[in-house]
């Protein structure tokens, strides 16, 4: 009997992570050449990106707020599910198939744009769940955010900043900070932070995207 196969996208890194293809590579890496031949030798002294201006050219034309949304955006479905089961365990796996199922979405090497200062977001997904985000802090940068499910069924809350350094052919960031889950029986799970996310490559070699580290999920009501 063969071993069991699991489906790999076709931007699946032959050693895990998420690669990016030359041509996609080909133009940013001549945008951050420019940036590196313009700050010369301060590069060395860049600790956290968070806080140096980056050329333009290797942004995506969306806030932070909205990319942060696109990463929660399999709420309706596991956060739902998890509000109307009443066997902890399964809520437990429900929630945590929510916070890694959208990792994957965020893998994408253009730089959304930083929130300004009380910035805000807000969407609705076609079930009803309501979302609403907030830049509540420039420096450091720190984004609170709701998600209010059908009915009140859950209540997903969080502040998150992100940290970032510049490591020459590397760029290493995470968003800290955790988030809670509230149901509507009273009980909560608390996740977080969410792993570390690397890309190397950034000019020159193979271009690779993946995340690193633990993520620890608590559910007081049920230890």
């Amino acid at each position: 009997m063969s071993e069991p196969r699991f489906y790999r996208i076709p931007e699946a890194a032959s050693g895990g992570g998420f690669s990016f293809s030359e041509e996609e590579c080909r133009q940013q890496r001549k945008y951050m050449m420019e940036f590196i031949k313009r700050i010369g030798s301060n590069l060395l002294d860049i600790k956290d990106v968070m806080r140096t201006s980056l050329p333009v050219k290797i942004f995506e034309p969306k806030s932070y707020l909205e990319r942060l949304v696109e990463g929660f955006q399999f709420a309706p479905i596991y956060l739902s599910q998890a509000a109307q089961t009443t066997d902890p365990v399964e809520r437990l796996k429900l929630v945590i198939c929510f916070a890694i199922s959208g990792l994957h979405l965020t893998c994408r090497q253009s730089k959304p744009f930083n929130p300004i200062l009380g910035e805000t977001y807000q969407a609705a997904f076609d079930d009803g769940t309501q979302v609403f985000c907030e830049q509540v802090s420039h420096h450091p940068p720190v984004t609170a955010w709701e998600f209010i499910g059908p009915n009140a069924s859950y209540h997903f809350h969080g502040r998150g900043s992100w940290v970032a350094s510049f490591r020459g052919n590397s760029v290493k960031g995470q968003q800290q900070g955790l988030s809670t889950i509230e149901f509507a029986d009273g009980t909560h799970i608390v996740f977080g932070p969410l792993p570390e996310v690397s890309l190397r490559g950034i000019l020159f070699s193979d271009r690779v995207m993946e995340y690193r580290g633990k993520m620890a999920f608590n559910y007081p009501e049920h230890n």
